[in-house]
Parts: C-alpha cells; structure tokens; sequence
C-alpha cells in the first residue's frame, strides 16, 4: 500500500512539473537541463544520510531546479555572461556546471540540512555555495545587497541576502551567484574565458584559475556534446507568453 501511494503521489507531481513546463519553463530547455544534471550526478545515489532520496524524487527536485536556474538565466533584467542568440543558453550551462562542482546538486545541500550541508566549515551556502559565514542565531551576519546589475556585501545582519535566505529561495541562491559570476567575469576578462571565475572559487584574479577551468570546463564540454535546443529569443518568447521555435545549432563557447 505505501509503494502504492508513493507511486500515486511521484506521478501526480510529474503531471504538475509537466504542467508548469508547458505554462511557462520550455519543456525542451528544462529537459536538456535535467539530462546533463543527471549525467553528472545521478539522482537518488548520494551515500549521506541527509541527502538520500529515490531517483524518482531527486529527478523531480532536478527538475525545479533546473525550473529555478532557466528563470534566473532567462530573466530580461539579468545581464547574460555571454552575447550572441545562445548568451543565456551557455550562462544558463556555466550557472549549472559551477553548481556541480559546488555541491553535485545534493537535496542535503540544496535544503540545508544536515552536518554537511554547507561547505567551508559552514561558511559557504546553497547549491551555488556562496560564501557568507556561519549564521548566528539563524542567520549570517555577513550578507549580499543586490543593486541593479551589481552585488555588494554587507555585514549588519539585516540587509540583502544571507545565507539562510539563499537555502530558503533557490532563485535567490542562483541570482545572487550570477551577479558574483558577472562581476568575477568583468574583472578577469584579461584571462581566457574558462579562467574568468576565479574570483568567484577564490575572491582573487589568480588563485581560482584553476578551480574556474573545471566549472567552465564542465560548460563547455557539455555545449560542445549538445547544443540548446532554443536560441534565446525563442525561450524569451515562451516566458513571455509567445510562440517558441527549435533551433539545433551548434556552437562553441566564446566569450
């Protein structure tokens, strides 16, 4: 009876993942998401404890959040890393590829529960493992201001974003770490562009470089293997309420 109701209620939120795809997230995009997040860390085989879960269940929280990611990467107010029609498409991969790297995706990581769910002795947070420091009475002193196209840090425990918040609010964990990902982006455009977030891994031009490689290594192999299956436009359209198109062009990943 219990296989029966978890079979039951696994299949009632895949019609309600398939739903929102089809009211909004393309269901193309979210699928070439899910499929190379899963290549990477198959969902269901963590061995901590407090990211266990079944391959049905991880496969369904991959999907929000590849859901969370395409919202952030896609939003018109976000400035993409790249330009060109796929300059969302390859943010959206790097986005993915450093949260790999960061934290396999683990549901322990993503909830922030359990003795490892933050990196850097407690200090890092979130998929995207933003270094904020080790909350105190619940919340971290250190936080991060969003300012337009900028981020800021600020330290009265009360303003922007901590790291508790980002735990709470995928979106926010991503969004924050794209604006990270920019300004690490701007001050290392001397460096190739699989070296350009190295501030981002390490808060300096040169110590992260070769951290940056394999985040954006993982970006690039996976663009190089399959290309997005939409141009940027056409996703824009989808969100917007418009018509999408295919598209199958394939591409290197340039600055």
């Amino acid at each position: 009876m219990k296989k029966l109701i978890l079979s039951a209620l696994t299949l009632a939120l895949a019609i309600l993942v398939s739903q929102d795809s089809l009211a909004g997230i393309p269901a193309p995009l979210e699928d070439w998401c899910v499929s190379q997040m899963s290549a990477w860390a198959p969902p269901g085989k963590s061995m901590y404890a407090d990211a266990k879960e079944t391959v049905d269940e991880g496969t369904l929280r991959y999907r929000q959040i590849a859901k969370d990611a395409i919202s952030v990467a896609y939003d018109p107010a976000e400035a993409p890393l790249f330009p060109g029609p796929y300059g969302r498409a390859k943010t959206l991969a790097t986005m993915l590829g450093i949260a790999d790297s960061e934290s396999g995706f683990r549901k322990d990581v993503d909830f922030g529960k359990g003795a490892y769910a933050k990196g850097d002795s407690g200090k890092s947070w979130c998929l995207m493992q933003v270094r904020l420091g080790t909350a105190v009475n619940g919340k971290t002193p250190n936080r991060v201001a969003l300012k337009g196209g900028v981020y800021e840090f600020v330290y009265d425990g009360v303003s922007g974003f901590g790291g508790e918040d980002l735990v709470k609010d995928r979106k926010a964990c991503f969004r924050v770490a794209l604006h990270i990902m920019r300004d690490s982006f701007n001050q290392c455009s001397d460096l190739p562009v699989d070296e350009r977030l190295s501030i981002y891994t390490s808060g300096s031009h040169d110590n992260g470089r070769a951290a940056s490689k394999i985040r954006v290594g993982k970006a690039i192999k996976w663009l190089a293997a399959v290309a997005p299956p939409m141009e940027d436009t056409s996703v824009l359209s989808q969100l917007s309420g418009g018509v999408s198109a295919i598209s199958s062009t394939s591409f290197a990943l340039n600055p």
